[in-house]
């Protein structure tokens, strides 16, 4: 019986499978095994997240070689070309849209390939030393594509845009230090802060310094009274500030130095409350000291687009500098005709000054005494900033040299006999840097090879070099394209790309810096041919639209390179069958055209 009982008391004590204790244990068991199968999980995706990301990174990184190769899918003969990925790797990347209409047009056996945006029908000859004739030389100079888009910044209507308001708040003056295009930029910013403070402007004073060796005032660069009355409707502008207040001592201009692209709201109410305390205020510097994107809204807007009526409209050269320009653009389109290009020019700005490549710390091409020359200037002139030398060029901060230049024009397709108007003070380094892209188009002018020495006088005498400056502005405005060497703070840049957009999208190549120094110098190592260097060229220029809207990337592109869309209207025939502005977010009827619109051509 105890034996017994003893059986039947263990049987009591040991638990059943799958309840009691043992369940509680399996289950804690399955609970252990799920939440490592979701660490493991989310392990995995973590993983898979961290690949992609990479991945991601790599493509923005290396995005333009891939996208190059891919452009140079094909030969010059139209045959296809092996790219040099993997087999399963090469199924899976479809050709750009650029490449399938060279693999269209390759298909039907006779080697043509689909024109470019900005090309004719018969495409861009290959090679810069091949003579181009007929449709050939026509389809290299790309036409304006302005999609219904016309300037749209003069003299607004009085309900939409009223008069200063009340009396005013007191006299602005400013100084516009740097050259002639930032000094422009400066003018252009000081007529909006005018309107945001109700003040009225003292014709703004222009810096003079020793590396400009320029004394010139406003009155001896631009028209006064013509910019004094374009903007009546907007500003109180005054030449000088009246007797009373320049005797006044106790009226003395209180000295303000504004931030860095300070924001509108710095104006109305920092600079605006010691205006109205003191009666006026001497803004200095004033060189990028108004942001360039002010905010949204239909004010914005407005102040945008008065920014494009000073700069477009109300400021207009001198007429010496008219007449001098004049002079060269006509010497420039029979000089062109008697070498067989129809009377176009490429104007090219050579932003390869002492300058410039002190402010970019652009050293390592020199030799050890010019480097050591660079920068004892950088250090006397700029701010002090520690640069990776070797990185400069790489990404993108360099100008190109004047070499790069010529072989980016001619992987264009342009022909060595096309002329080339060259604007920018003197190429840092001499003969040694010219001599390649002399060679490479031999028909390279300045202002001073086809005006005599009578008429430069007249720009280029004692103090008077930024009237020299104002000829090359005038001139690269209206050549048939315009090509900068540096697009980045360079304010001359800047103001002819954003002037040749006004004036109807007039085409201009812009070179991605960075993504071209990665063609050039694998060129240079001779990783790539001939053949597909003039392609992978092409790919990166066409990253821009040469010469129809585009929107501002980013916020990285100045409005005054691009001040599209705010200083534009869209003719409503085109804008019915338009897409999208996306840059401001703004709808197409908010854009398009007034019946009565008929502003005229903007004045250079």
């Amino acid at each position: 019986m105890e034996v017994g009982g003893g059986v039947r008391s263990a049987s009591k004590k040991r638990p059943e499978p799958g309840s009691g204790p043992e369940r509680r244990r399996s289950g804690g068991r399955q609970r252990k095994k799920i939440e490592m199968l979701q660490i493991r999980y989310r392990r995995r995706r973590f993983l898979l997240l961290l690949a992609l990301l990479t991945l991601v990174a790599l493509f923005a990184w290396f995005g333009d070689d891939i996208m190059s190769r891919l452009e140079a899918v094909l030969s010059s003969d139209g045959t296809h070309r092996r790219l040099l990925l993997p087999r399963r790797t090469r199924s899976l990347i479809p050709p750009p849209l650029a490449t399938r209409s060279l693999l269209q047009a390759g298909a039907g056996g006779d080697g043509a390939r689909a024109p470019a945006q900005g090309e004719g029908e018969g495409g861009a000859a290959e090679g810069g030393h091949a003579h181009t004739h007929g449709r050939e030389a026509a389809s290299l100079w790309p036409e304006p594509a302005p999609q219904g888009w016309v300037a749209h910044a003069g003299v607004r209507e009085t309900g939409v845009w009223p008069a200063p308001s009340g009396e005013s708040n007191g006299f602005v003056v400013v100084r516009c230090n740097g050259g002639l295009n930032q000094q422009r930029s400066a003018i252009c910013n000081a007529v909006v802060v005018a309107r945001i403070m109700n003040a009225t402007l003292v014709l703004p004073r222009l810096d003079t310094n020793e590396f400009w060796n320029d004394t010139s005032g406003f009155a001896t660069v631009y028209d006064v009274d013509h910019f004094i009355a374009s903007l009546a409707p907007d500003v109180r502008i005054v030449k000088d500030l009246p007797p009373e207040v320049a005797a006044d001592k106790r009226a003395k201009l209180i000295r303000l130095r504004p931030p860095r692209e300070a924001p509108v709201q710095w104006y109305e109410k920092e600079a605006l409350r010691v205006l109205r305390r003191r009666g006026g205020v001497y803004l200095t510097p004033f060189a990028h000291r108004l942001a360039e994107e002010l905010g949204n809204g239909s004010v914005a807007l407005e102040l945008q687009r008065l920014r494009c009526r000073a700069n477009f409209h109300a400021l207009r050269f001198h007429p010496a500098v008219h007449a001098l320009a004049g002079t060269v653009m006509a010497r420039m389109r029979a000089r062109s005709a008697a070498i067989g290009m129809e009377g176009r020019f490429i104007a090219v700005h050579l932003r390869f000054e002492k300058d410039m490549l002190a402010f970019a710390g652009c050293f390592s091409i020199f030799s050890e005494e010019q480097q050591a020359e660079l920068r004892a200037y950088r250090e006397a002139n700029f701010a002090e900033k520690e640069l990776e030398q070797s990185r400069r060029r790489r990404i993108g901060k360099c100008p190109l040299t004047p070499h790069e230049v010529g072989l980016t024009l001619q992987a264009m397709g342009f022909p060595n006999t096309t002329l080339l108007y060259l604007a920018g003070g003197a190429v840092y380094g001499g003969e040694a840097f010219m001599r390649p892209l002399q060679e490479l188009f031999p028909n390279i002018v300045r202002r001073a090879d086809v005006a005599t020495a009578a008429e430069m006088e007249v720009v280029e005498g004692h103090g008077r070099a930024l009237l020299g400056q104002a000829v090359d502005y005038i001139v690269c405005t209206k050549a048939d394209v315009f090509m900068p060497s540096y697009d980045g703070p360079s304010n001359f840049a800047n103001n002819v790309l954003g002037h040749r957009l006004y004036l109807g999208f007039l085409p201009s190549l812009r070179p991605d810096r960075r993504s071209l120094s990665r063609v050039l110098d694998e060129r240079e190592a001779g990783g790539i041919t001939e053949e597909v260097f003039g392609p992978a060229v092409k790919n990166v220029l066409r990253k821009i639209p040469s010469a129809s809207p585009f929107p501002r990337r980013y916020g990285h592109m100045s409005f005054f390179a691009d001040p599209w869309p705010e200083c534009f209207c869209q003719h409503s025939s085109a804008s019915s069958n338009a897409e999208g502005l996306g840059s401001n977010g703004k709808t197409r009827s908010q854009d398009e055209c007034p019946q009565h619109d008929a502003q005229g051509v903007a004045l250079v």
